[in-house]
Parts: C-alpha cells; structure tokens; sequence
C-alpha cells in the first residue's frame, strides 16, 4: 500500500491536497497524527500539516506491506526487547545519522531545527553523558547499523511505520532488519535471577547465551528496504533477520550490545565531530561547546 492508503487506515477523515507546484496538505477530522509526523512537516496548524513539494515527492516514491494482521500490532510488553541489523553505511551517512537524529540535540541543546528528526521508539543515545548505559546507538560512527536494545513503552504498529518512514525518506540508503520480541527489556529468565538478588551476573555476559530463546520469541519484524517498509509475522521476520544476521552482524557481536562502548570507555562522538555538528546546524561553535561541554560523554563518567 502506499503510505496516504496507511495513513487512511489510522485517521478517520484524513484528506490530502497538493498545490499547483506539488507542497502536500494534509487534512484532518482529528490532530491524531501532527506530533509524529512533525520531522516531516514544514509547518502544522489547527487545519493542516503541510509537507514540502520535495518530501512529498519521496513519500510518493515508498511502500508499505504487512503479513497478517501486522497493521494491528500493539505491544501489550512495556519495553520490547529487539535486535537489529542491518547494511553498513559509510562514515559520511553515519555523522549525518547521528547528527540529526541523537537524543542529545533535543534533550540538552533543545535545539529547534528541522534538520532534526525526533525518535519515537530505536533512540541514539550516543552523545549524552546523562543516560544509562552511554555512548551507543543503532548507528555507529564507523557505519555499522545495529543494536541489541530495547523501545520506548507499548510500542504499535503506528508508530513503527511513521518512525521508519521519517527515517527512510530523510535516509533512503537504509537497509535494515528489526526483530521485536515479546521479552520485557531482557529475558524473562534473567529477570528471575534478578528478582533473587543474584547479581553475580551481568545481562551483557549471558544475553547471547539466550539466542534461541530470542529467535522463538519474535512478535513482529520491520523490515526497512529499498524504499519499502514492511512490517513482517514472526516467522517472516525469523527468516529475515537470521538472514541479515548472517550478512551483517560483525564478527565482534558485542559491539550490538548497549554497554560496549560505556564498558569500554570508547568515545565514538568528541568535540571535533560535535562542533562540526554544530557547524551544520549554524550555531555559534565555540559558544555552544562551551555550554554544553559537561552534557557529553566522555569515556570516563
């Protein structure tokens, strides 16, 4: 289906208009959609969301496909348990990634830009200092595409496909496998040595020891490709992600892990590659690094 035939299925009364040079206005009975798609927007009111003739012409271009009764997944897990991976990208599309999508451009510099994409479920939290673990992302400075994390709370479909659809119209060299599970944060099993107080072993020590309980476990697969996303039954979402799993995991399965780089004490983003973030969104450099400068990871607190 193409992504105004997805929106239909969600928002009851939702019309679209486009101007004689092609900007995209998009009408609704209800504002249920104006927060989540606001990277995408040039501006909302009360009455519309308009989108450049430029986006439009890229959300034209995507497809959207869902096995089953997928369009209907709703998370009734806290936080899902998920792994990803996918086609490494170069170094120059990973600062671009991360520029414009970590958390900390929002949560500490609250910066208004849209440059900047709000993440909605698979957050980077590579830059901030003030986040357990620190220093990791779905993406990394060396281009690797990749994670073994958790989402935001009561994940659905919804909000999978607009977080994706932001991503792949701003990035549409990704290409990617997502695996959610029905696991709360971790696996259940590991979740009653904590409740005994064994606290002898760390998640990050044993969780590939839970590989087959992970790959049985699968709710729902996004996969994110070839200006398509598609939203997979748990037994297509098996087969894909053991697939890209396959192709794309790095021999150093640990890097996936969300404490390698904290553990590490490995610091992907220093001051150089901030203040040339800084540079792209026209701020004061200097001024602005000196503001922020105790936010940021630094490998050592």
């Amino acid at each position: 289906m193409t992504v105004f035939d997805f929106f239909k299925k969600f928002i009851p009364g939702i019309e679209f208009n486009q101007d004689s040079v092609g900007n995209l206005y998009i009408y609704s009975v209800e504002h249920y959609p104006a927060s989540d798609l606001k990277p995408l927007a040039e501006c909302i009111t009360e009455d519309y969301i308009l989108i450049s003739h430029k986006k439009a012409q890229r959300l034209f271009q995507i497809q959207i496909i869902a096995d089953d009764d997928m369009l209907f997944y709703d998370s009734d897990v806290r936080r899902p348990y998920y792994r990803m991976r996918g086609k490494q990208v170069t170094r120059e599309q990973a600062f671009e990634i991360i520029r414009r999508t970590d958390t900390f451009f929002s949560w500490e510099l609250h910066l208004k830009n849209k440059d900047y994409l709000d993440s909605i479920h698979f957050n980077n939290w590579i830059i901030l200092k003030n986040h357990y673990p620190a220093g990791y992302g779905w993406i990394h400075t060396d281009g690797t595409v990749g994670l073994n994390g958790i989402t935001q709370t009561y994940p659905n479909a919804w909000e999978f496909v607009v977080e994706w659809l932001i991503n792949l119209t701003e990035f549409p060299y990704l290409d990617l496998m997502i695996a959610v599970t029905s696991w709360n944060e971790m696996a259940p099993e590991f979740w009653e040595k904590m409740w005994e107080q064994d606290s002898s072993v760390d998640w990050d020590d044993v969780e590939y020891s839970y590989d087959k309980d992970f790959y049985s476990h699968i709710d729902i697969g996004i996969y994110v490709h070839e200006n398509t996303i598609e939203l997979l039954n748990p037994q297509n979402a098996l087969r894909m992600y053991r697939k890209y799993e396959k192709l794309h995991e790095g021999q150093e399965r640990e890097k996936y892990q969300t404490r390698y780089y904290q553990n590490r004490h490995i610091v992907q983003v220093d001051e150089a590659f901030l203040k040339k973030c800084f540079e792209k969104y026209g701020l004061d450099v200097e001024k602005t690094w000196d503001q922020c400068k105790y936010m940021v990871w630094n490998g050592k607190s």
